[in-house]
């Protein structure tokens, strides 16, 4: 909750209302035509969007909008300063989430669900792969990737994130054994 007391702190959004989302669908001229930041608001926005990807090991729910945030860290811009806010506005209205782990018998399997979105970057048009691995009952790691390459196909993209699925599940399948 610390972290997210400090992102909140360091983007002045005390008082502020909060939103139920962390992140919105931004447009392609928003995205372009985004005057670049100043040298000492480039590195603020370095410096939170570090925490955030810190917090975002534990806060699975805003795990894909700080991806999005860090993909930008070496050349930031205003409309990025936007996306931070957003996820600093909600992480008022959800200043902290809980995992748990219940008690359950040895699980045997591992349970992964992935899915990807094909040529989601409007700048870039590389998709991104995401999933959840599940022993049982608990959740015990979680993705949000950028693709590699961009995907002449969604048939290709999801071909990736299944990819990218079955590794992570193979990976925890493995360290159950």
């Amino acid at each position: 909750p610390r972290h997210a007391e400090l992102v909140i702190m360091e983007l002045g959004l005390q008082g502020a209302r909060g939103v139920t989302t962390p992140g919105i669908k931004l447009d392609g001229d928003e995205m372009y035509n985004s005057p670049q930041l100043p040298e000492e608001q480039a590195s603020a926005y370095r410096r939170i969007a570090a925490r955030l990807g810190y917090l975002s090991e534990d806060r699975w729910d805003i795990k894909f909008q700080t991806k999005e945030c860090l993909r930008h860290m070496s050349n930031p811009c205003e409309v990025h300063v936007k996306m931070l806010k957003r996820i600093g506005r909600y992480l008022i209205h959800r200043p902290r989430v809980g995992l748990t782990l219940p008690v359950q018998p040895f699980p045997k399997v591992a349970d992964a669900k992935g899915d990807s979105d094909h040529a989601g970057c409007v700048i870039s048009r590389k998709s991104t792969s995401g999933g959840i691995v599940k022993v049982g009952r608990a959740s015990l790691l979680s993705w949000s990737t950028t693709q590699a390459t961009p995907s002449l196909s969604s048939g290709e993209s999801e071909w990736h994130g299944i990819t990218k699925t079955s590794a992570e599940g193979l990976g925890v399948q493995a360290g159950l054994q």
